[in-house]
């Protein structure tokens, strides 16, 4: 049982968690990891060198079209799409290889590495409504199908934003979901940087703005 692990960079050279990430799965057998990044840097390249990949540099801006480029070319059974800024529990791994078949598609459980209870309440409702109920997850969740459920469905839907949505969408009209425990914790940095209100209401409008049927190109 081969996993295929997905990771999108797009100026990544200075993000010590993808970094740690590599770090992480260099113990792991039975895995692929293909990076697929955009506007590669030479001392992006330099530091990945030394590390087990499959690297792919390609001018696709769209997130979507990276991760779908990726998995096309992967020769896993089980495709894990892995946000770039996220760290894994690495024991997520040998349990995907040993329910295999028990399960279609589904997430890691998402909480942040930053402690605040915007954050604690975010992660929440990333999983127990947004993931259990509606059966959506993000990037961030780290989701993982089959690849030949993938193949059925062309991969991840291009699209320039929300293509996890899109795709989760596409994949819970025909499979139930898993969400399992093993935690995946993401960087707040979008909040960090830019302020939780600020951001809360960018966020709010852009899932507006998709909902409303507006393209996820403009």
């Amino acid at each position: 049982m081969l996993i295929s692990i997905i990771i999108p960079t797009h100026n990544d050279g200075e993000n010590n968690i993808f970094f740690q990430t590599l770090e992480n799965l260099r113990s792991l057998k039975n895995i692929e990891v293909i990076v697929v990044d955009l506007d590669s840097k030479s001392d992006f390249l330099g530091k990945i060198k030394n590390y087990s990949i499959t690297y792919y540099s390609v001018p696709l801006q769209s997130r979507g079209k990276r991760l779908s480029y990726g998995s096309k070319r992967a020769n896993g059974d089980i495709i894990l799409y892995h946000h770039p800024r996220s760290l894994i529990d690495i024991r997520a791994i040998d349990f995907l290889k040993e329910h295999h078949q028990s399960f279609h598609w589904g997430a890691l459980t998402h909480n942040f590495i930053e402690k605040r209870w915007f954050y604690k309440f975010t992660s929440w409702y990333s999983n127990y409504i947004r993931g259990d109920i509606r059966k959506i997850y993000y990037l961030d969740h780290c989701i993982f199908v089959k690849k030949h459920i993938l193949d059925e469905i062309n991969h991840m839907p291009p699209h320039e934003i929300f293509e996890d949505t899109v795709l989760c969408n596409l994949l819970k009209k025909v499979y139930k979901p898993i969400r399992i425990e093993f935690v995946s914790q993401t960087s707040a940095i979008r909040f960090e940087k830019n302020g939780i209100v600020f951001q809360s209401c960018m966020n709010f409008i852009l899932k507006l703005c998709f909902a409303i049927g507006i393209s996820t190109k403009k």
